[in-house]
């Protein structure tokens, strides 16, 4: 292109010097291509970013419907508040150290949060999200979590005269009055008597003596504590104590227990044939009846009850059916001196259903089944989606459930609900409407009103395992393939070029036209490589300096995210998660082909790695990073070690990952010879498992290492290859065929003599071990995806800096338990 410069700058005989100049500068704009930069103020600033808050582990909504808040707390210890209609994050606080929060209660413009299994109490302004103070209240019990023996918060109004309501607090099994003021520990009380487990706080404001009820059980369920604490200093009031005898139940009357907001407490009893004991908190007064006197079309046959996981803090009594598939809604009303049950609705149940009890403004008590479905259409391609189903049932006489269908809630991506905050509120017509917050099983939040989904909350993106980026591809160009045309002299396609570059010039003008029409009204054209639809909702037409890129990120519950740098929006997710494996965990994720040929523009490919979280085997699935298409899925049969990318590229552009295994068990031999059979060499798998890839893994195998890191030390690894030894067997078509004989290893049919397949088995080379009670914290190796790029030459002054002094080296931190270091 330089020198048809040169020889056209100057007149040629016969064109006169101005048609010279007109195509000097066709030629000049011809050549030209938009250039992206990125300027020096623009280095280190962030593009976009994005708060996550984690699974959310307790929740509460604003009793103003005009504030529209939603507070949350979560696993990853996140405090935050959510506006009820967008979803939109409007402030958020994280705990030191990642501490689940366990226990979330608003009252007015505070908010209390117990975390850490019941150890940090902390208190924080409703409305900016500012921590106002926070105390820890104790240690971890041998043996186990503070939560395990039990948890809660309740406000008491003032009781040290500074006119700010203080806070009970439920910490094992001690029972402390906390200053809402300043956070000072006003009393503790050692409450807990013999083996019983405390659960709930009770706040019993309206006496003339503000005081504090704890209610708990033992864990074989044949004793019960009610004690109630005077408010100012701790001290013991008359209440029932410990209860070991109910009349009309059996001796183990309580092992299970709510706490019902009207003052009683509500125990189920062990049994073929479930009881049902209502005491009071007061007077320790019992009433005892069959769970058959309120179950309803239940009743016939043997009955067998159970609690809804959430039940506490309401008047009314929902027992569960698990046989009959059915769950009870009683009215509890005190008669006397005892509280008695009376039947008012049943409702479907299952056991990925969820039972919660709400109020609305009204005070009318209404409980919330929710449960997602799938929908199976035969026809339709994939795996099902699915629909939310939720009832309310208020719990009143003459009352009728409400059902509500969402359809809009996918299965398929948020898997079964785990747990569902309502919030009803009541219509012009008198009817409730729906409106709830639903925690899924992938740590999503889905707010549903109505017969709709609101908004969408990706939990899972605060525990992301890996990530990497994609370059979102561009079209080669038209005028290099000309280039590329076989036949013809250089002057020939340079002639096309001019030609080509010629037409655009007069088409830019009408393309310009057409993309300032378009701009606003965000319609776009499907891209060719686009199968799902992304790039009618995001800008994905890539550019050729590599600033527009999908980061994919993989995380712990098993969902899998494609990210778009320029704007942080969420392009697709995929629940890795299915019907035949509906619990998995990521581990890893490679991007083995990150371009592609002409042929196949557009098919790139991550290869993700996770874990069957219910018997422990390796996955494997195959992505395209650019709509999140599974193109791929595969089942191990063994445990997965270790994997890694290797610095092999085969045909197509794809890369090769190596995998390390357990070996697996035979057939033919038992748990005992198993255990000691596989501590010894592992398997070594190649994916993509072609011979190609056998071959190429072959050449570089006296140069392939790695380690697997231990509690206290490190073992180090070298590989071999063999070629498998096959068994021979007639096939159904009487051809020999041939099959490698160890079970869970790769299988080759039709394998014939002098092809590249290899077996790879890993040997112990070295190990290093650490003193006794060193434990290995952390490790910083090499990532094998990352380029170094290092000076040749380092100069004498230092200016310049070697990245690594060797790749092979690696970091260890340690940590001594019971002494320094």
């Amino acid at each position: 292109v330089g020198r048809s410069f040169g020889c056209i700058s100057q007149p040629l005989e016969g064109m006169t010097s101005g048609m010279a100049r007109v195509l000097a500068a066709v030629v000049l704009l011809a050549v030209l291509l938009p250039v992206s930069s990125l300027f020096e103020d623009q280095v280190g600033v962030n593009d976009f970013i994005v708060k996550n808050i984690g699974g959310i582990t307790a929740s509460v909504f604003h009793p103003d419907t005009q504030k529209r808040r939603v507070l949350v707390g979560t696993e990853v210890g996140a405090v935050a508040s959510l506006d009820v209609k967008t979803g939109e994050l409007l402030w958020r606080q994280m705990l030191g150290g990642e501490e689940r929060v366990d226990v979330l209660r608003l009252l007015g413009n505070q908010v209390a949060t117990l975390s850490g299994g019941g150890r940090r109490l902390s208190l924080w302004d409703e409305r900016s999200g500012s921590l106002l103070w926070d105390r820890m209240m104790g240690s971890v019990p041998e043996g186990g979590s503070m939560a395990a023996a039990g948890a809660d918060v309740a406000f008491l109004p003032d009781q040290n005269n500074d006119s700010i309501d203080d806070i009970a607090v439920l910490h094992g099994s001690d029972v402390s009055l906390v200053s809402g003021d300043s956070g000072e520990v006003l009393w503790t009380v050692a409450a807990a008597k013999g083996d019983v487990v405390f659960s709930t706080l009770v706040a019993n404001d309206g006496m003339a003596q503000s005081s504090i009820t704890v209610v708990g059980a033992s864990p074989t369920g044949t004793l019960v504590q009610i004690t109630t604490l005077a408010g100012l200093d701790g001290s013991e009031i008359k209440s029932p104590g410990v209860v070991s005898r109910v009349s009309g139940a059996a001796r183990e009357f309580c092992t299970e227990h709510t706490v019902l907001s009207a003052g009683a407490m509500a125990c189920l009893g062990k049994g073929t044939s479930s009881t049902v004991s209502l005491l009071d908190l007061k007077s320790g007064a019992a009433h005892t009846f069959n769970a058959g006197d309120v179950a309803g079309s239940a009743a016939a046959g043997n009955v067998k009850a159970s609690l809804p996981a959430r039940g506490g803090g309401i008047s009314s009594l929902a027992l569960v059916f698990e046989a009959k598939k059915l769950a009870t809604l009683s009215e509890v009303k005190k008669e006397g001196e005892v509280w008695r049950a009376s039947f008012r609705h049943e409702v479907p149940f299952s056991p990925d259903h969820r039972l919660v009890a709400s109020q609305d403004k009204n005070g009318v008590e209404l409980w919330t089944v929710a449960g997602a479905e799938e929908i199976v259409d035969e026809e339709a391609y994939g795996e099902p989606e699915g629909l939310l189903k939720v009832f309310l049932v208020p719990v009143t006489p003459g009352s009728s459930p409400q059902k509500f269908s969402i359809t809009s809630y996918s299965r398929r991506l948020n898997g079964q609900v785990v747990d569902v905050q309502p919030c009803p509120y009541v219509r012009k017509d008198g009817t409730h409407g729906l409106r709830a917050l639903v925690v899924t099983a992938t740590k999503a939040a889905v707010m549903v009103q109505q017969e709709f989904v609101s908004w969408h909350n990706d939990g899972a993106l605060a525990e992301v395992v890996a990530a990497s980026f994609v370059d979102i591809p561009v079209l080669p160009p038209a005028h290099d393939e000309m280039f590329q045309r076989t036949g013809g002299n250089p002057f020939t396609q340079l002639v096309r070029r001019l030609a080509a570059d010629v037409t655009d010039l007069v088409q830019a003008p009408v393309q310009l036209g057409k993309r300032l029409q378009a701009k606003g009204t965000e319609r776009r054209e499907r891209l060719k490589w686009d199968s799902e639809g992304v790039s009618l909702r995001h800008d994905m037409e890539g550019d050729r300096f590599g600033f527009k890129k999908v980061a994919v990120a993989l995380t712990a519950p098993g969902m899998l995210y494609g990210i778009h740098t320029a704007t942080g929006q969420i392009i697709w997710r995929r629940n890795l998660a299915d019907t035949m494996t509906p619990s998995v965990e990521g581990i890893k994720l490679f991007v083995t082909r990150e371009t592609s040929a002409p042929a196949s523009f557009g098919m790139l490919e991550v290869l993700v790695l996770g874990r069957n979280t219910e018997n422990d085997l390796g996955m494997l699935w195959w992505i395209n990073p650019l709509t999140g298409l599974q193109t791929g899925k595969q089942q191990l049969k063994q445990r997965c070690l270790h994997a890694t990318l290797m610095p092999i590229v085969l045909e197509e552009h794809t890369k090769v990952v190596m995998l390390v295994l357990e070996r697996a068990q035979r057939e033919d031999e038992t748990d005992e010879q198993y255990e000691e059979r596989k501590h010894g060499d592992f398997e070594v798998r190649v994916i993509p498992d072609l011979m190609e890839a056998h071959r190429m893994m072959e050449k570089r195998i006296k140069s392939i290492f790695f380690y697997l890191v231990d509690r206290n030390g490190l073992t180090g690894f070298t590989v071999s290859a063999k070629k498998p030894d096959p068994k021979v067997i007639i096939g159904e078509d009487g051809e020999l065929e041939y099959f490698r004989d160890e079970i869970g290893s790769n299988q080759y049919d039709n394998m014939q003599e002098g092809d590249d397949v290899r077996e790879f088995w890993a040997h112990e080379a070295w190990s290093v071990v650490f003193p006794e009670g060193e434990d290995v914290v952390g490790i910083a190796p090499h990532s094998a995806e990352e380029s170094i790029k290092a000076a040749g030459r380092v100069l004498g002054n230092r200016a310049v800096l070697l990245k690594y002094i060797n790749v092979n080296l690696v970091a260890i931190a340690t940590e001594t338990s019971g002494g320094a270091g």
